[in-house]
């Protein structure tokens, strides 16, 4: 998916980004930043992770990370796919991740400006995942966001 967003900005003729991504998207963005750093001005990493075997995982009901409340399963997939998110998609995005796993060491490799974000009550991915993340790179900067959940669209 990395090498897909760099093929990407070729097609529209942009040599350099600033490159966000969010969950699985902020996985994405810290492949590009530490393959691609010629082609990135810098990176932001929202509720993401290095993949490193010693972190915390999901915890309590990590699916409450992703949903604000919903009274029916069928508002609970419609406000899914409002954000973007489609549950056929989470096995993937999930294999996706599992597949990739630990870059710790090629994130530490990066040295751009860099902004983490992080939500308090992520527990699909507590904050630790951040605060190893912002340990490994020299100057980013580390932000906690109280009442952010997994999902950065839903602040509750």
């Amino acid at each position: 998916m990395a090498a897909d967003a760099i093929g990407l900005m070729d097609a529209l003729n942009i040599d350099r980004a600033h490159i966000v991504g969010a969950s699985i998207g902020g996985t994405i963005a810290q492949i590009i930043a530490s393959d691609y750093p010629q082609r990135t001005q810098s990176l932001v990493s929202i509720v993401s992770t290095t993949g490193a075997s010693h972190l915390p995982r999901a915890q309590g009901d990590a699916q409450g990370g992703l949903l604000q409340v919903s009274d029916t399963v069928g508002e609970m997939q419609a406000q899914l796919e409002e954000s973007g998110m489609f549950s056929s998609a989470i096995p993937r995005q999930v294999m996706a991740i599992v597949t990739v796993g630990d870059r710790s060491d090629k994130v530490s490799q990066i040295s751009l400006p860099t902004v983490l974000l992080h939500g308090a009550q992520n527990n699909l991915m507590p904050k630790e995942h951040g605060q190893h993340t912002h340990a490994l790179l020299e100057g980013s900067k580390f932000i906690v966001v109280e009442g952010m959940r997994h999902n950065p669209l839903l602040l509750i």
